[in-house]
């Protein structure tokens, strides 16, 4: 399992002339409240770096980053796959070693008590 970050950038995507050079000049903690973070998590489904998460963990991100337990920093992602009505997206990392994936099981093959866990709204409901 792996633990992601977005983060948002709530910078509105045009200012005025006045107001950029202005905050060029003027340090102020507005810089943090432009950037809103979000937290979610997943899990490595193949040694080249895919990772399955939820769709609204990376919906608006403008920066992915990837912390795996155990290994010293994170590692930026970028967003392969996402379908909004099932709640799933794919990111990818690159990293200098492979990863191991989660072994994946079969709902066929799974028993009554077994442990299981589930990603994603397969119902569409909000």
């Amino acid at each position: 399992m792996v633990a992601i970050s977005a983060e948002e950038d709530n910078r509105p995507a045009s200012r005025s002339l006045f107001n950029r050079l202005f905050n060029d000049f003027t340090p102020s903690d507005q810089e943090e409240q432009d950037t809103r973070r979000q937290y979610g998590s997943g899990f490595v489904i193949s040694p080249r770096g895919y990772i399955l998460t939820n769709e609204h963990v990376v919906r608006r991100a403008s920066r992915l980053l990837v912390h795996f337990f155990g290994r010293k920093g994170p590692l930026p992602a970028r967003v392969v796959w996402r379908d909004t009505h099932h709640d799933l997206a794919v990111i990818q990392v690159r990293s200098s070693t492979p990863l191991k994936p989660l072994a994946m099981g079969s709902s066929r093959h799974t028993e009554v008590g077994e442990w299981a866990i589930a990603i994603g709204n397969p119902t569409g409901s909000n």
